[in-house]
């Protein structure tokens, strides 16, 4: 998680985290308990060393537990390989197979063309675009909005 959230290029596409964190504040989002109902974090580690290289959510919306929403995040050295869209994949399989919900949301910022292609990858497909939204530091930042609906076929 430091490694991670303490790299400015990671956090400036997240709305919850805007700046580098540091050791403290990574290490208390670790103890923050999930919520078997709520907030499941997963990370995802190199199979030759065990390597924490990301991090990902899954959210059930409240009052609609149908619905879940996903996040993810990968430490910069892994971009470009595939695995941002094999994290997606297994968060929405967790969704649907763990949680059995029907559809699955996630949310990026409009400029962050990576983690867009990676969830068309997935078969999510446009909900929203240009949405306001409020940033941990207050600031409005415009994003768009994904949905994938069990019916969706995925597109490899």
């Amino acid at each position: 998680m430091e490694s991670l959230y303490a790299d400015a290029r990671v956090t400036r596409t997240l709305l919850r985290i805007q700046r580098p964190i540091s050791r403290e504040q990574a290490l208390e989002l670790c103890r923050a308990p999930s919520d078997p109902h709520g907030e499941h974090r997963l990370g995802a580690a190199r199979l030759v060393d065990g390597r924490l290289i990301a991090l990902g959510t899954v959210r059930r919306r409240p009052g609609r537990p149908d619905v879940a929403t996903i996040g993810y995040s990968i430490l910069p050295a892994f971009w470009g390989q595939g695995l941002g869209t094999e994290l997606a994949s297994l968060l929405v399989t967790f969704a649907r197979d763990q949680l059995g919900v029907g559809e699955v949301r996630a949310t990026t910022l409009d400029d962050h063309i990576a983690s867009a292609r990676i969830l068309q990858k997935v078969g999510f497909q446009i909900h929203r675009t240009g949405v306001a939204e409020i940033d941990s530091r207050g600031d409005e930042r415009r994003v768009t909005r994904w949905v994938l609906r069990a019916s969706t076929p995925r597109r490899d």
